[in-house]
């Protein structure tokens, strides 16, 4: 038997690692199970990270927009309390000078009185009698000056006036940065904690369009548009509710920061002006002493002496004059009517004659809420005009053998939506704003979005979720998105 021979038949009677060819089989298998447990784990917590991540920065953001609601609703209750102010203080000084300059001329009837009736070649009896009356009739007019004079030192109704201007712009300078700023800081903020879970890159639709005065950087970075306007018929209607906020206050439903602030239901910063809080107009007049001026100036020395003198109109009042109702009564309500009436036409006063308060009108919300805020219940407002929705990619970590699993190396993407709302009342005068997550239905709108991050997506992170879009039609967008 040949040496050949006699290794075939060894070969034949030996079962020495018969099993080797199996187990390297099954090795194999084990090597690509374990490698597709780990690579679906990873994928599973990229995922997870993703829409963490996602989930974090539109919450962000929109708290963010909350606060700056909140912000503005608090200074547009001080530019409401501002107004008043202004209002009536300007009105104050209106009266003063117009007393002084009544007075002073009231001086020049008397001492015309006094040439035509005093020096005319009779005794001097009659001459120091008659100077003396004159001269009584003048020491009133002095009193009234004098009264007048007191009245704007202890009262200062030129510095009330300046400091409520003063106040009005820098209000009106914090809500205009408010609305010019916060889709930049909204924006960082999102991309901040998007990358403090990992995300690479954020985007949030709608993107900013400088609706209502935002600064866009046109990058795809930014974040949106707060939810406000300017402009048009939403301007007169907000002036509109900040005139029925000063009127009207809280009716315990609305405005309700008036109420928080001390003032009754049903009355505002003009018509609940003092304690026990009687009308602003009606408060100032009696507690400046304004009005008994004007009674002592008017009834009892320019028309009680009128017989003797023969005051010209002016000095006299073409109106009666009381402690109730007198001049400057009458002048606050004219000057109120300017203000608050002609459809709001007052919000577009130069700010060199009166500065008012540059009010702002929430999206979404009917102009006719301004005259009842109850409108909003017939489904007027559209609460989807305060929503957000974010998108994140998250950059492929790695993976095991990814030629020999396909991998496109594709981020993982993730999107989520949330909400700013506010449980207690629809305006821009109750700072109760807040914010949560809401299923995802602006996601719905596919076309939109692929529109923006055609034009807004700068580093191409989301094209290959972009493609998706595109590809996909309405019913199998519909079955992958699940809000």
């Amino acid at each position: 038997m040949t040496l050949f021979a006699r290794l075939l038949q060894r070969l034949d009677r030996d079962e020495t690692a018969a099993l080797t060819p199996l187990i390297g089989f099954v090795l194999l298998f084990f090597a690509w199970a374990a490698g597709t447990v780990l690579n679906t784990g990873q994928v599973v917590y990229d995922k997870a990270r993703a829409q963490n991540a996602v989930d974090a920065a539109i919450l962000a953001h929109a708290e963010e927009t909350a606060r700056d609601l909140n912000v503005m609703a608090m200074n547009n209750l001080a530019s409401a309390q501002l107004t008043a102010i202004g209002a009536v203080s300007f009105t104050l000084i209106e009266t003063l000078a117009d007393v002084e300059i009544r007075a002073l001329l009231a001086h020049a009837d008397i001492s015309r009185s006094e040439r035509s009736k005093c020096f005319r070649g009779r005794s001097w009896h009659w001459t120091a009698f008659c100077i003396g009356l004159h001269e009584i009739v003048r020491a009133e007019v002095i009193f009234a000056q004098a009264w007048g004079a007191r009245i704007a030192l202890v009262y200062r109704p030129a510095a009330g006036f300046a400091d409520s201007q003063r106040l009005l712009a820098a209000f009106n300078r914090m809500n205009r940065h408010l609305v010019a700023t916060h889709p930049k800081r909204a924006g960082d903020l999102a991309a901040a904690v998007a990358r403090a879970d990992g995300a690479e890159a954020v985007f949030v639709y709608p993107p900013c369009a400088r609706d209502g005065g935002g600064e866009c950087r046109g990058d795809g970075r930014e974040g949106g548009d707060l939810p406000v306007r300017r402009g048009g018929v939403e301007t007169v209607a907000a002036h509109l509710e900040l005139c029925t906020g000063m009127e009207r206050g809280s009716d315990g439903r609305h405005r309700t920061d008036y109420e928080t602030h001390g003032f009754p239901r049903g009355r505002g910063p003009y018509t609940g002006g003092g304690d026990p809080k009687p009308h602003l107009r009606d408060h100032v007049s009696s507690v400046s002493g304004i009005g008994d001026l004007l009674a002592f100036f008017g009834r009892g020395t320019l028309e009680g002496w009128n017989w003797w003198i023969g005051f010209r109109t002016p000095p006299r009042y073409r109106e009666s004059q009381s402690a109730g109702t007198n001049d400057f009564t009458r002048r606050m309500d004219r000057n109120w009517s300017i203000l608050c009436g002609f459809g709001g036409l007052a919000s577009a006063l130069p700010a060199f004659v009166f500065t008012v308060p540059e009010t702002y009108w929430l999206k979404g919300r009917s102009p006719a809420s301004a005259l009842s805020p109850d409108l909003g219940a017939l489904g007027l407002d559209h609460p989807e005009e305060l929503d957000v929705l974010a998108l994140v990619a998250r950059d492929r970590r790695p993976r095991m053998a990814p030629a020999a699993f396909h991998d496109r190396g594709d981020p993982s993407f993730a999107y989520a939506q949330a909400r700013v709302y506010n449980p207690v009342s629809f305006d821009l005068y109750t700072a109760r704003w807040k914010a949560k997550l809401v299923p995802a239905r602006l996601m719905d709108r596919t076309a939109a979005i692929v529109d923006a991050l055609r034009e807004r997506d700068r580093d191409d992170r989301f094209t290959p979720l972009r493609r998706i879009l595109e590809a996909a039609d309405e019913g199998e967008w519909a079955r992958v998105n699940t809000h």
